[in-house]
């Protein structure tokens, strides 16, 4: 009679994420996993695939509910007060993580885009939504006079999605909050520009 799993599997992803966001896809080894994760290595294959395939289940969980956030801020609130909030959180959360673990998409990416097509990929499609998604409401701000910029509406989303990106690597490093909010201003000051 074949054993029954004994553990939650959206727990389990949860907790692999947390530990590859801590330690990164090459440096959290399947023993790490068995003995963080709590469950026999077998089980591990046999419910995820293996390392790269829990990995994979892990990035895009974390994809679905960080763009779904992004989303709901975008369409709760005024593009320049979405941003605001967008960089407020962010700039929470890299002044009080002790760990710096930063964004894991922006982590994966420098990690692995380089050597892994999946997540290059994965990274593009992310790019594509949320700069869609912005363009979208730039544009719609611009209409209604609330950003005075008459740059392309497609380029300032752009821009912004790479200076966000930069802001996750740089909030790494020195997670000042005085400094990140005012890269954060500097970011959403070009709306104006």
């Amino acid at each position: 009679m074949p054993r029954v799993k004994e553990f939650n599997k959206e727990e389990v992803l949860q907790r692999a994420m947390d530990l590859f966001w801590k330690q990164g896809y090459h440096a959290t080894s399947m023993q790490d996993l068995v003995d963080y994760l709590g469950i026999n290595r077998a089980s591990l294959y046999d419910t995820f695939g293996g390392k790269k395939a829990l990995f994979d289940l892990a990035l895009q969980n974390y994809r679905n509910v960080y763009f779904s956030a992004m989303e709901q801020t975008l369409e709760s609130y005024p593009v320049r007060e979405a941003l605001q909030r967008m960089f407020a959180g962010a700039v929470d959360a890299a002044s009080q993580d002790k760990h710096r673990r930063g964004c894991f998409v922006v982590n994966s990416t420098t990690e692995l885009a380089a050597s892994d097509e999946e997540i290059r990929e994965a990274v593009e499609e992310n790019k594509q939504k949320f700069e869609a998604l912005l363009t979208r409401h730039i544009r719609i701000a611009q209409k209604e006079g609330r950003i005075h910029s008459k740059k392309n509406p497609a380029q300032l989303a752009a821009l912004i999605f790479a200076f966000y990106n930069g802001f996750q690597v740089l909030a790494r490093i020195k997670p000042e909050r005085k400094e990140l909010q005012n890269l954060a201003r500097n970011a959403i000051s070009i709306l104006d520009s």
